[in-house]
């Protein structure tokens, strides 16, 4: 309280000569008592922070686990000793939680690129030299529109089905199952495809479709 109270020159000097801390938290608090310089107030910030942290920490195992387990999870840290202690103290661990918990969930997001809740599961096909040729004109024709081409290896696949938080026991049986035998299909045209995932599902729009010659 004694250095919030003070000019920002001085809370800096202050903060450097006799706090190990970074000086962020008392700039934030400093805004935080605008209004009024109580005690109260001071851990009424602590507890606001505390309770953000519960909100991020729950986003972050949304991300990695099922909603029933990130509401336990959630409710453990609530009531954690170590949580409940500094969301009264007006000191800077429930802030600096706050940032390493948010910190986390960025890095899982980044890691993963999108929610983990859906896992595809795709039949992988032997690169017959036909498919790699038509692979190969496909990006020649996106770099003569200026459009941008895929960078990683043309990897030909089958995605039979998105699995939303799929046990390793019940893929397992799936996939033990013997496959069965596909007909041969005369292609008479190609479909250019947009996906989007939403909340509820991909989903594949047609933009354009291309007849091959000799097609009906």
């Amino acid at each position: 309280m004694q250095i919030v109270d003070r000019p920002c020159t001085e809370v800096l000097l202050a903060v450097r000569q006799r706090d190990a801390h970074p000086p962020l938290y008392y700039a934030a608090l400093r805004l935080w008592m605008a209004a009024s310089h109580s005690g109260l107030r001071a851990r009424a910030f602590s507890a606001a922070a505390s309770v953000a942290t519960l909100v991020v920490f729950h986003l972050l195992v949304r991300v990695l686990l099922e909603e029933r387990w990130a509401l336990l999870a959630t409710g453990l840290l609530a009531v954690s000793s170590s949580q409940v202690f500094y969301a009264q103290e007006a000191r800077l661990y429930a802030l600096a939680t706050l940032f390493v918990t948010a910190g986390w969930y960025l890095l899982v997001q980044l890691i993963a690129g999108k929610r983990l809740e859906r896992w595809p599961l795709w039949v992988g096909l032997a690169l017959q030299p036909l498919l790699a040729q038509l692979a190969a004109q496909v990006q020649a024709a996106l770099l003569l529109c200026a459009l941008p081409v895929e960078e990683r290896p043309f990897s030909p696949h089958l995605t039979l089905a998105r699995l939303k938080f799929p046990a390793a026991r019940e893929v397992g049986a799936f996939l033990a199952q013997p496959l069965p035998t596909l007909p041969a299909i005369a292609v008479q045209e190609f479909i250019l495809f947009e996906s989007r995932l939403t909340p509820h599902g991909a989903e594949h729009l047609p933009l354009h479709r291309f007849l091959l010659p000799g097609s009906p």
